[in-house]
């Protein structure tokens, strides 16, 4: 649980960075650094754990040479089995030529450069392997101040957050922020490692429905050449159900999840893998797109501010000047509530005197009058 606080509260202090999991699926290299080598190697274990049934299948994954093998244990969880079987879980984002070690010894740097990695997701505590120019990392992660660096500069446009995004980590990061307390040794569920993996999961299938239900719809021009072929000539009937088709998915659907990402994705090898495994069986429960679809630029700028304001710290720097701001209005009021009751007390005897000369003119109208 602890790393996965220090890993949200980090990212909400730089929300503007990327997911690092988003890198995970286009089989890039990877090197993770950190001087504590516990926390480094949870750090990276926290990521895997995120993509269902990962971690329970990376017996051959420590070598380029090794194949990816799925474990064909039974799986307790029936509602779980079902979910891994209908999306095709886990993905082989490891396999030949991509291989994932947490820590990796100095002794086997020629691991990163041989000709048979072409991918690697790596952890080190040891400086040489950010120096080396040969191991050729796209990107290094600095687990000590939660800094990324891209060697690959353009991995950072192809990685970058959406509004649904950025809106999905916000909602993420306020509840382990609601959730969590170190002075209450209660777990509760919202904010702990299962709801955060639920979270994460539901995401990545919302991704892969939305894929599978885009490769397997006609476009615009396919229907319009049908239409061709079959000498028809269709006018658009409000009461007729309308062919959902891959513009209109684009639009609806995958422009929450970066298209530019989701090309690139497309053209490795894991996700090749994964199209083949699985059938039409992914789109036999309708996910209505991605967790936060419709969030706009606008929900980006708000996060973006709201979590300024946080790393400023503005409220901890203005409580001196809310003190000071109170008691100097207390002052005020205790001032001008004794200024008041002086006021009062000098107009007392002035009241008194006006209402007798009144009394008088009044009397000797009444005098005038009477004598009329």
């Amino acid at each position: 649980m602890d790393i996965f606080k220090d890993f949200y509260m980090n990212l909400n202090e730089q929300l503007s960075k990327p997911l690092t999991d988003a890198l995970f699926f286009l089989e890039k290299r990877i090197i993770f650094f950190g001087s504590k080598v516990e926390t480094l190697c949870s750090f990276q274990y926290s990521l895997i754990s995120l993509f269902p049934d990962l971690i329970r299948n990376l017996r051959n994954v420590a070598t380029p040479a090794l194949h990816f093998d799925h474990n064909s244990l039974e799986i307790i969880n029936r509602d779980n089995k079902e979910k891994i079987e209908r999306y095709g879980m886990p993905l082989s984002i490891f396999g030949k030529g991509c291989f994932f070690q947490p820590y990796i010894p100095l002794q086997q740097i020629d691991m990163l450069i041989s000709k048979e990695t072409t991918s690697y997701i790596v952890g080190t505590s040891n400086a040489i392997f950010l120096h080396n120019k040969e191991c050729k990392p796209d990107v290094i992660v600095n687990v000590d101040d939660f800094t990324i660096e891209y060697r690959n500069k353009e991995l950072e446009h192809l990685v970058s957050l959406t509004p649904a995004d950025r809106k999905f980590i916000d909602e993420i990061i306020k509840i382990v922020d609601n959730s969590w307390d170190d002075g209450s040794n209660d777990i509760l569920f919202d904010g702990s490692d299962p709801s955060i993996r639920s979270k994460f999961e539901l995401y990545l299938f919302s991704l892969l429905y939305s894929i599978k239900l885009y490769i397997t719809s006609p476009s615009e021009s396919a229907i319009q050449d049908k239409i061709q072929v079959d000498n028809t000539i269709e006018t658009f009937d409000p009461n007729k159900l309308q062919p959902i088709t891959q513009e209109y998915i684009k639009k609806e659907l995958l422009s929450d999840f970066n298209v530019d990402w989701l090309k690139a994705w497309i053209n490795t090898k894991n996700y090749n893998l994964w199209d083949m495994s699985v059938g039409e069986k992914v789109l036999d429960v309708p996910i209505d797109g991605h967790p936060c679809k419709g969030s706009s630029a606008l929900d980006g700028v708000e996060i973006s501010l709201r979590n300024t304001f946080k790393d400023l710290n503005i409220d901890k720097k203005m409580e001196p000047l809310k003190q000071g701001f109170n008691t100097v209005l207390s002052s005020a009021e205790s001032t001008f509530a004794k200024f008041v009751d002086s006021t009062k007390k000098k107009e007392t005897p002035i009241a008194e005197k006006t209402t007798t000369s009144d009394n008088k003119i009044a009397l000797t109208a009444n005098e005038i009058f009477g004598k009329l």
